[in-house]
């Protein structure tokens, strides 16, 4: 697994350069603003991508072929591209706390808030997203990752407008914003684990004919 990752790693390693470059860059000219609500967006959604880009490498690089040959289970190969976007997660936030301590003061309450909504955004799009990429790869499955993103956003947006009237969203907009998030994690870590058994049955049926 460790080999598995580093594999990716090092396949993303100018993607991840740019993505420093473009923080520092930002940083620099919003030293004397606030750039924070920006950033706390940024940073996950372009780490959310990153096992698509991984994917996308494989592809491109014949992986499926070279790992057939190797010791992998393909449960071990299905589950690494999750893991790395869990780490590169978690690396997101590292990242993320860190420019908010040079910001200054901040709400930890608020910060904790707004980052759990970041996190359960991130694992609803990466729980839709591989599995479709697994079944029709990246090329073929960048459109239904489109849709996927475009009915995300729609639905994200219903909960901020009150004129729209239906009763699930009304619902929801009266909970508070720790139980929302309670029930948005909850159900993030259910469509994880059916993502996974999507993926690794996409997995099998794509390459290795099972």
């Amino acid at each position: 697994m460790i080999g598995l990752l580093k594999k990716d790693l090092y396949a993303l390693k100018r993607q991840l350069l740019l993505f420093a470059v473009i923080c520092c860059f930002l940083a620099f000219m919003n030293r004397n603003s606030n750039a924070t609500g920006f950033l706390l967006i940024y940073i996950p959604v372009f780490t959310a991508v990153l096992p698509t880009s991984a994917l996308a490498y494989d592809e491109q690089s014949k992986w499926d072929l070279l790992a057939a040959t190797m010791p992998y289970s393909s449960l071990t190969l299905v589950l690494s591209k999750y893991l790395m976007g869990l780490i590169c997660l978690c690396a997101a936030f590292l990242v993320m706390l860190f420019w908010q301590l040079l910001s200054g003061p901040f709400s930890a309450a608020t910060l904790l808030t707004s980052w759990g909504f970041a996190l359960a955004i991130v694992l609803l799009y990466q729980a839709v997203m591989l599995p479709l990429v697994f079944r029709w790869g990246v090329e073929k499955g960048r459109f239904l990752i489109l849709a996927a993103a475009i009915v995300l956003a729609v639905l994200i947006g219903g909960l901020k407008l009150p004129s729209l009237q239906l009763s699930p969203l009304n619902s929801l907009r009266e909970m508070s914003d720790a139980k929302l998030l309670c029930i948005l994690l909850s159900a993030d870590v259910i469509l994880y684990l059916i993502s996974v058994l999507l993926s690794l049955k996409f997995y099998r049926k794509r390459y290795q004919g099972a």
